[in-house]
């Protein structure tokens, strides 16, 4: 935009325009405005896609003919110029469902599963539809189309940093991609049936050809998308951390060694007497835990023994 002048500024002059065209048709006031507003926009600098597509969509809700025509003509000089300097924005133009938009030619040029080459077709079939401001949700369905076409070609899924390589490469390409020569009328929202876009965008979109109206479910791809650098997608995950697993109640001990309750309870498992251990479960004296293991230890041989007799 220019030094002074906003997004908002000249979205407001168009609409001073557009109220005195209906209370004063013919005031020279009008006109005058008309062309100091048209000379504000061919000498601004720095356009944005999303800002070109603001001003032609306030141009064409214009109830004056004459001026609406004049202004747009102007504004689209300025999309001319743009050319490949497009950039994606945030506020741009949003396809409810693009996998429709596609023909039986761009499907035939995914079934090949070159990357490079299907970047480029999607990238295209935008720029047809009238698209210079690619929302960042139809950046995502492009991409997980892309990731359901890799599936449906038995090759393995990619990591989120690949993936995210795959979103940048993509704006580059589309950026670079140029409108053609015979392209549909840009729109702010695409419907999710081309069909209703009427035969004249469609003639303008597709030449001979037409929309395959295709369907495909991508929201399991579309999940798997880091669109951003801070994506939480491309954190690393810490899958070695170990947690802390609450332990049973142990059994009444003394200072560093074995508890006494568990010992008690693993030699009475096994069917000692337990006459000595008694006594001193009874008199509550620390026990010599050098006798436990011993009497376990006989115990185990006792046991192994009998084992290999059995047997």
């Amino acid at each position: 935009m220019s030094q002074h002048w906003t997004i908002d500024d000249f979205m407001g002059e168009m609409g001073h325009l557009d109220q005195l065209s209906i209370t004063s048709p013919d005031s020279q006031v009008l006109h005058a405005m008309t062309h100091a507003l048209i000379a504000r926009i061919r000498g601004a600098a720095h356009w944005t896609s999303a800002g070109i597509m603001s001003m032609l969509e306030k141009a064409n809700s214009m109830q004056d003919s004459n001026i609406k025509q004049t202004l747009k003509e102007a504004i689209e000089t300025l999309n001319n110029n743009a050319g490949g300097h497009l950039r994606l924005t945030s506020s741009g133009q949003r396809v409810i469902d693009f996998i429709p938009y596609l023909t039986s030619e761009d499907w035939e040029v995914m079934s090949h599963g070159v990357q490079g080459d299907s970047m480029s077709m999607l990238a295209r079939r935008m720029r047809s539809m009238g698209i210079t401001s690619a929302k960042e949700c139809l950046v995502r369905q492009a991409i997980a189309l892309m990731l359901w076409q890799n599936h449906a070609l038995g090759k393995p899924m990619v990591s989120p940093s690949a993936i995210h390589e795959m979103v940048e490469d993509f704006k580059t390409i589309l950026q670079a991609t140029t409108l053609p020569e015979s392209h549909g009328e840009g729109h702010h929202t695409y419907p999710a049936d081309p069909k209703t876009m009427g035969s004249a965008w469609l003639q303008k979109t597709y030449g001979r050809g037409s929309p395959a109206c295709r369907s495909i479910q991508l929201a399991h791809w579309s999940k798997a998308i880091p669109m951003r650098s801070t994506s939480s997608l491309l954190k690393p995950k810490n899958h070695g951390q170990s947690h802390a697993v609450p332990s049973a109640q142990p059994g009444p001990s003394w200072g560093n060694g074995p508890s006494w309750g568990a010992m008690v309870e693993l030699l009475q498992k096994w069917g000692t007497s337990g006459h000595s251990i008694g006594k001193v479960r009874a008199s509550g004296a620390p026990p010599d835990s050098t006798s436990l293991i011993k009497a376990a230890m006989k115990k185990i041989a006792y046991l192994a023994l009998a084992a290999d007799m059995t047997f």
